[in-house]
């Protein structure tokens, strides 16, 4: 009997910590992980991005490839985790949707932090 493939979903404000919990839940439970932050990075690294309509493209385009590698991995039938700003009114529906089609479980970690922690590691992302 094959089991339930899930996906944990952690989302939350920027710089929460959803990459370095992504990334350290990804290494102790041996599943794959489909980051925001490193899709992001190799299409800025490869689209010039100097302008507000660019900048856009690159964010819906970091979404479509998330959700396409994500429903590569589920059609697999192998558990992952995915990590990004996903906002209920707009990704529900793509959730509900994957779990009718994948008949997947889904866990979601919400993630928060204070003003003075969200503070600090705005400046020091802006650093890097």
């Amino acid at each position: 009997m094959n089991r339930k493939p899930r996906v944990i979903i952690i989302t939350g404000q920027p710089c929460t910590g959803k990459t370095t919990l992504g990334r350290k839940l990804s290494k102790d439970l041996k599943l794959p992980l489909i980051s925001k932050d490193e899709i992001r990075e190799v299409l800025y690294n490869n689209f010039d991005y100097k302008n507000d309509e660019a900048t856009t493209s690159i964010s819906t385009l970091n979404f479509e490839l998330m959700f396409s590698f994500l429903n590569s991995i589920l059609y697999s039938r192998t558990s992952c985790i995915i990590e990004n700003v996903f906002e209920p009114k707009k990704y529900n529906s793509v959730f509900n949707e994957l779990k009718n089609k994948y008949n997947v479980d889904f866990i979601q970690i919400l993630l928060y932090a204070n003003g003075d922690t969200l503070f600090e590691r705005f400046k020091n992302r802006a650093v890097t």
